[in-house]
């Protein structure tokens, strides 16, 4: 148990380190100080995530309908399964269908705009759509997703949002929780902050069940597919559920309806019972609460090509018949 009490304190003290590490600041250069903060939060994924994810900096996310996502200061995403769509020195383009997490790194101010600015940046994800086009050698043997029409475990996935801030969280015109507005807590699963000692924390809706993150994270938005959405919705397994009795004994089972992230918090304290919210180990807790999110996720949608290639040819012929109208105006 001695082992256990000092992997503890271990977290304890890289969170005192992460904490000083993001007040380093060099004067008139936002820019470089922002850079290094980045690397700050870059490195802490590191640590607590798998190998099997690929993190990179400063990258673009594209979904096969030609929508492109504004900058990603961090991105957390399947490199085994999935290809780029772009990769050439610092630019890169990544299919939606492969990333599990975005981060988006903020300094101390949280004035309005700057909230305004995180919500926009927030939404360029949130509409790209993955698509179910893919063909794979699986153990059942050869799938056509275009196909299918047995219930599946991922229709739409999304990535996980987490916002990293040196912020207290305590807006300068209230002394309230800045958590409690409404767009960051719509937009980021996790924010990572500063409180007012300078101590690492962070934010999570960790009353939410297991069963409702699955459905967000693996069947986000159906709607939003218009003509596609009834085909995607009787392939969701949560509306599968209403129909497939075996489905509904397993939920009940596995217990998902009642299992949540407040579960997975480290105290300093014996008991669970006798600690309060300030005795958490939160970088310990996080890093738990964050790695259950990516398992719930697991692995990336099957990589759709022909969707790809059919965005790419679209885009070709679209250009072609630019040029065309163009020289044909010149001549009249």
């Amino acid at each position: 148990m001695q082992e256990l009490k000092n992997l503890n304190e271990y977290y304890q003290r890289i969170a005192k380190t992460i904490s000083s590490q993001l007040q380093l600041e060099t004067p008139n250069h936002d820019v470089t100080t922002g850079t290094s903060r980045e690397f700050v939060w870059l490195h802490l994924f590191e640590k607590i995530i798998p190998k099997k994810f690929k993190i990179a900096r400063s990258v673009f996310i594209i979904d096969s309908y030609g929508e492109v996502s504004a900058e990603v200061d961090i991105a957390i995403f399947d490199e085994e399964y999935t290809p780029y769509v772009f990769n050439y020195g610092e630019m890169q383009f990544i299919p939606i269908e492969a990333v599990a997490a975005v981060v988006q790194s903020k300094s101390r101010s949280m004035k309005k705009d700057i909230l305004d600015n995180v919500t926009a940046w927030a939404q360029t994800i949130y509409k790209l759509k993955p698509v179910l086009n893919a063909c794979a050698r699986t153990h059942h043997g050869f799938l056509d997703t275009a196909k299918i029409t047995r219930s599946q475990s991922q229709t739409s996935t999304r990535p996980i949002f987490i916002l990293c801030t040196l912020h207290s969280l305590k807006t300068e015109e209230r002394n309230d929780d800045i958590s409690s507005v409404p767009e960051l807590k719509r937009n980021f699963d996790f924010i990572l902050h500063l409180d007012k000692e300078q101590q690492f924390q962070f934010v999570a809706d960790e009353k939410k069940s297991f069963a409702k993150w699955y459905e967000e994270l693996n069947h986000y938005d159906l709607k939003r597919y218009n003509s596609e959405y009834k085909k995607l919705a009787n392939l969701s397994p949560i509306n599968f559920a209403n129909t497939n009795e075996k489905f509904k004994q397993c939920a009940e089972k596995d217990n998902i309806e009642e299992r949540k992230l407040k579960d997975l918090k480290i105290y300093n304290k014996k008991s669970n019972k006798e600690a309060e919210s300030n005795d958490e180990n939160p970088l310990l807790t996080f890093m738990f609460q964050f790695n259950q999110l990516l398992m719930i996720i697991n692995n990336p949608m099957f990589f759709p090509h022909q969707a790809y290639v059919n965005m790419f040819n679209d885009a070709i012929k679209k250009k072609e018949k630019g040029v065309c109208e163009t020289n044909g105006s010149i001549k009249r």
